[in-house]
């Protein structure tokens, strides 16, 4: 999928995530970066407009969750 980065956050467990613009400025599309991907070394900025390849991993309060996210172009 290609987007705009919203938000870039870390959690307890160091995954990085980054939420993406979608058509509900409320509800972003989270994606979690791939730690076994080289790509997820690469910083990440709000405002980046970024494509990435991912598994879907359902829906948690109405925003759709992406997991193993590869950032494929910037």
């Amino acid at each position: 999928m290609v987007g705009t980065v919203q938000k870039v956050s870390r959690d307890a467990y160091a995954n990085i995530w980054i939420d993406i613009a979608s058509g509900n400025e409320v509800l972003p599309i989270h994606a979690v970066l791939d730690r076994n991907s080289p790509t997820s070394i690469t910083p990440v900025k709000q405002g980046l407009a970024v494509a990435i390849d991912c598994i879907g991993d359902g829906m948690q309060s109405g925003s759709p969750m992406l997991a193993r996210c590869i950032i494929v172009e910037r």
